[in-house]
């Protein structure tokens, strides 16, 4: 798609010069996050969506910024270009199984989905909790050690949660789908986000009729 027949604007030829320097983990990483469904994240969620430990992930994070495919903007908050994303989604496709990219989904859907839910729950403890289903091998969770970082990653990562939702609807994770709508509906509601809380539940709805799941 990105592709001309000017090898000087060509861009993927051009993206390859950094990326046929990387170590195998590092480019690996780099194709994965081509699946996520949002230009920044954090290390934790790099780390779940290769299904690496955190200081792997952090070495290849590293050298993808080395390459000048990544950009630390924050500390840990790294942001991929969206035509480095396209690139990336294009490498994905043609170099990971169906197997591969669905688990890598999987995991990347679980790191958001149990974060948030460990932060909903220490914010908004009269919540109803959701059992959710056993995580993926792989998966890092955030941490928090109290309430007030709980708040700043529910802020900071809420447009990644948002897009989760959609991404997990889309590719028919359903489970996934409504139980995240369940769990970031309690910060949509008292920051009065009322559209993206509507569009959240219907994907809810979408996916749990899909499920036949009554509740």
């Amino acid at each position: 798609m990105l592709a001309t027949d000017d090898l000087a604007t060509d861009l993927p030829s051009v993206f390859s010069w950094s990326y046929r320097g990387l170590g195998i983990p590092a480019a690996r990483l780099f194709r994965l996050l081509g699946l996520h469904p949002g230009s920044t994240f954090r290390a934790a969620a790099a780390a779940s969506v290769a299904g690496v430990d955190a200081a792997s992930a952090r070495r290849a994070l590293a050298e993808l910024c080395r390459a000048s495919l990544l950009v630390e903007g924050a500390p840990d908050r790294y942001a991929l270009h969206d035509l480095l994303q396209v690139y990336a989604a294009e490498l994905a496709s043609t170099q990971e199984t169906g197997t591969e990219r669905t688990l890598a989904t999987r995991r990347m859907l679980d790191h958001y989905l149990r974060s948030a839910d460990a932060a909903s729950q220490l914010l908004y403890r009269a919540a109803e909790p959701v059992t959710l289903d056993p995580m993926q091998p792989g998966v890092t969770v955030a941490a928090f050690a109290d309430r007030e970082q709980a708040r700043g990653w529910l802020a900071a990562e809420l447009p990644a949660l948002l897009a989760a939702v959609r991404l997990a609807l889309e590719g028919g994770f359903d489970t996934q789908t409504w139980q995240l709508a369940w769990v970031i509906a309690p910060i949509l509601e008292r920051e009065g986000r009322w559209h993206d809380l509507l569009a959240t539940e219907r994907a809810a709805l979408t996916a749990a009729s899909r499920l036949g799941d009554q509740f």
